[in-house]
């Protein structure tokens, strides 16, 4: 790839002398990974994938995960209130729990989630050294495992560079807002590279002038050449927050003088308080996921990886007795003081081998083991959740095989995995030691075709996944009144769903514009949910289909543009999904001509019903949002300050029509402006 140029994709053979000839400004081939487990240009891969890199974020001010995936389409997007609030990423009209994560293609969970999933953690994920967010939509669990229903994120890191490249800078503005930034990739010698970046965010005020926010995200990448065909790698990711303040929860509200009479029955509901402030509510969290791989090729045919990762996650949430004017005019309960603690410890060990035969066959078998433990403890005057760490373990083999034919128009891919799992040690349920619990059992297959002459490519790939049950499913027991309350199913089964997605990728005008069309559809099968006491239990799921339009297109050297629609139809246990909205859309324009660059971009959606609980009695009731538009854009200008450094100046104003909206009840974030200067070399 160069500049002002599209990027080209050659699959080629140690020894070769290839010739490459760079195309204008075309829309860049990227390579994508996540798909398979292995290296596929665009017009390879079967499944629904799409690639946000580093430029882009860049050019668009993201600095975390939700914002970075604003144009993906299949992906429903929240950021509940301010900065550092409670996020989710939800894939085609399923939950949290159906989204997994990956740190350079090796999955990371907290094994302290109450569902074992990263979702507590998606507000603090930013991007701080990746070179793009690959986003594979559809079950991807036969290659990646547990809670890979949906779909799958993969943080790919920067790779380390001949030469140093460095860029620091920072940011202010609303919501007393400071954003701190610095990057920096090389070498030394011909054979250890690194690349490592770092993100420092404050917010001083927040939405409604008490919100403070501090959060650090620092991530590394090193690779170490042993030999020609042997190389060590090594990622850390940290995501580290000292303080984020929290908000109460909203919840419906009758008219005056009778504000709570709907519990009983003894009136309506007329509206709903959104988030007050809570002065002392606060949390604390680290998510620390690490790991070191070892690659050996063996000749063109035969390959082989040897992998291990740790994720530590830690969460407090200290609140005291501190309450705001309103809840209390409304007699709303305070607890004089009380503490949560969540610890939890994963570490996963993996071997793959890898078979290229003859070029048009490829195939990867895998063996993965993985640990988890969990601490949990609930302190306050009435209720407690005696301090206990659980543990379970699995076993998993694994295999994913693709096929060429045709000149590598016609692609047909084959997976599979069987993974067993087993109770360590459940300090809360001695008896069960090294019990097995109901093992999982998923298979997938794809198929894609690719005609030349007309840049067409057709594709389908369906399969069934599960996610396996987490610690606290399993065990998690509290105190009600003096008595211990199990409330976890230490046999529960894993939850299980099949799905299916099929669609067209049409390339226009030399490849200056693609089109892309996927009908999607998937069963849960089982689910795990609360039921009596938030007793878990399995029970039957639902269904999720729609369709995904996506259209990208480069109309000039300077100019970029996408357009992304889904619709979703979605229910659980026989009625509509909640907070899942029939229509999303987005669109943004990217400009870069000489020194100057900006973008323009637009997100939006239509209504849609999410619950609302009250605050005496809990009891449910379902509230319809309105739908909302939010439009942001920016500007920048980059000086050569000497043939090493350069400068750019930029600004950005997010929701710039201040248009006033409601996630789940809570406030979402009015226009927001922010302004910065960063250094690069």
């Amino acid at each position: 790839e160069a500049p002002a140029f599209g990027a080209v994709v050659e699959r080629v053979r140690t020894g070769e002398t290839v010739r490459i000839r760079l195309p204008l400004a075309a829309l860049s081939q990227q390579v994508t990974v996540t798909a398979t487990g292995g290296a596929q240009a665009p017009d390879e891969v079967a499944h629904a994938a799409s690639r946000v890199d580093a430029a882009e974020l860049d050019l668009r001010g993201q600095d975390r995960l939700v914002g970075a995936l604003s144009s993906v389409p299949g992906l429903r997007l929240q950021q509940i209130a301010g900065p550092g609030s409670f996020s989710k990423v939800v894939f085609r009209g399923l939950r949290t729990t159906n989204t997994s994560i990956l740190l350079d293609g090796i999955p990371v969970r907290d094994a302290a989630g109450f569902r074992g999933d990263l979702a507590s953690f998606f507000a603090d994920l930013g991007p701080a050294n990746v070179a793009a967010l690959e986003v594979v939509r559809g079950a991807g669990s036969a290659l990646y495992g547990s809670a890979a229903t949906g779909g799958v994120v993969n943080f790919v890191p920067r790779e380390p560079t001949a030469a140093t490249h460095a860029e620091f800078g920072y940011e202010g503005g609303s919501l007393a807002q400071a954003i701190g930034r610095y990057r920096m990739s090389g070498s030394a010698g011909e054979r250890f590279g690194y690349s490592f970046g770092v993100i420092r965010t404050d917010v001083q005020a927040g939405e409604d002038g008490n919100d403070l926010w501090r959060n650090n995200n620092a991530a590394g990448h090193v690779r170490y050449r042993l030999r020609r065909d042997l190389s060590l790698a090594a990622n850390v990711f940290v995501s580290h927050t000292p303080r984020v303040n929290l908000n109460e929860s909203p919840f419906p509200i009758g008219p005056a003088g009778n504000e709570f009479g709907y519990e009983s029955g003894r009136g309506p509901v007329v509206g709903f308080v959104p988030n007050l402030d809570d002065p002392d509510d606060y949390r604390t969290s680290t998510i620390f996921p690490a790991s070191v791989r070892l690659d050996h090729r063996l000749g063109v045919a035969y390959s082989y990886s040897v992998a291990y990762r740790a994720a530590l996650s830690r969460r407090n949430f200290p609140e005291g007795p501190g309450q705001n004017p309103r809840a209390a005019q409304l007699g709303l309960f305070e607890s004089t003081a009380e503490v949560s603690r969540f610890d939890g410890d994963d570490h996963l060990l993996e071997t793959r081998h890898s078979f290229d035969i003859g070029g048009r066959d490829w195939l990867s078998v895998g063996y993965q083991h993985e640990r988890q433990s969990q601490t949990q403890e609930y302190v306050s005057e009435f209720f407690t959740s005696p301090a206990v760490t659980d543990r379970q373990s699995s076993h998993a083999v694994y295999f994913h095989n693709q096929l060429a034919l045709a000149g590598r128009r016609l692609q047909i891919g084959l997976g599979g995995r069987f993974q067993a799992f087993r109770i360590e040690n459940p300090e809360s349920v001695p008896e069960l030691r090294g019990l097995r619990t109901p093992s999982a059992r998923t298979g997938e297959a794809s198929l894609s075709y690719f005609a030349p002459r007309s840049r067409t490519k057709l594709r389908a790939h369906g399969g069934n996944s599960f996610r396996e049950p987490s610690l606290s499913e399993r065990f998690q027991v509290v105190t009600l009144a003096g008595r211990r309350v199990r409330i976890g199913n230490p046999l529960i089964e894993p939850e299980r769903a099949v799905s299916f997605d099929g669609g067209i990728d049409q390339y226009l005008w030399n490849d200056r514009v693609q089109v892309a069309a996927t009908y999607f559809y998937t069963r849960l099968q089982s689910l795990i949910l609360s039921r009596t006491l938030f007793r878990q239990a399995n029970v039957r799921g639902g269904m999720a289909r729609g369709l995904e339009v996506e259209t990208r297109a480069r109309p000039s050297r300077s100019l970029t543009l996408r357009l992304a629609y889904t619709y979703t139809n979605s229910d659980f246990l026989g009625r509509r999904a909640e907070d899942i909205p029939a229509h999303t859309y987005s669109g943004s324009a990217t400009y870069q001509r000489g020194r100057w660059d900006g973008f323009f971009e637009v997100t939006g959606l239509s209504a849609y019903d999410s619950p609302l609980y009250s605050p005496f009695q809990f009891q449910q009731v379902l509230w319809t949002f309105d739908g909302y538009a939010r439009a942001s854009l920016g500007a920048g200008y980059t000086r050569a300050l000497s043939d090493r450094w350069k400068m750019r100046w930029f600004g950005r104003v997010e929701n710039v029509l201040n248009n006033p909206y409601y996630e789940d009840g809570f406030r979402g974030t009015r226009a927001v402006g922010m302004a910065g200067v960063r250094f690069l070399r």
